[in-house]
């Protein structure tokens, strides 16, 4: 959710597209997604982070975690990173949001969101 002014977008890292440009911490994505078995699931992210760290909610139906990660080396090096762990998902639709924390905030880079079960 752009504001007026911001410039957030695709780009393309080595072949692979993320959202980048994302510099102003009153932007933040949102994604529908859909569960088929009940369960609890762990959120991971692929980020990548110039400065010393930066800070952000994960929202999944509403409800939010607090996460933070730090440097990854620039904005081209990727590191895959656990943002926390979901409540008890029904099988149905869904949505997730991250959204910075203005405090905390560094520009991130962000490649992907990927929901893992809980074994």
């Amino acid at each position: 959710h752009n504001r007026l002014g911001t410039h957030t977008r695709l780009e393309d890292k080595n072949g692979k597209q993320n959202i980048g440009y994302w510099t102003d911490a009153r932007v933040w994505v949102e994604w529908p997604f859909v569960i088929r078995q009940k369960g609890k699931f762990t959120v991971k992210a692929d980020v990548a982070l110039e400065g010393n760290e930066s800070g952000f909610n994960v929202i999944v139906d509403g409800k939010s975690m607090r996460s933070k990660t730090g440097t990854t080396g620039g904005f081209g090096k990727f590191k895959t990173v656990t943002l926390g762990r979901t409540k008890l998902l029904e099988p149905g639709e869904h949505s997730i949001q991250i959204k910075p924390v203005r405090k905390n905030w560094k520009p991130i880079n962000l490649r992907s969101i990927t929901l893992e079960p809980v074994q």
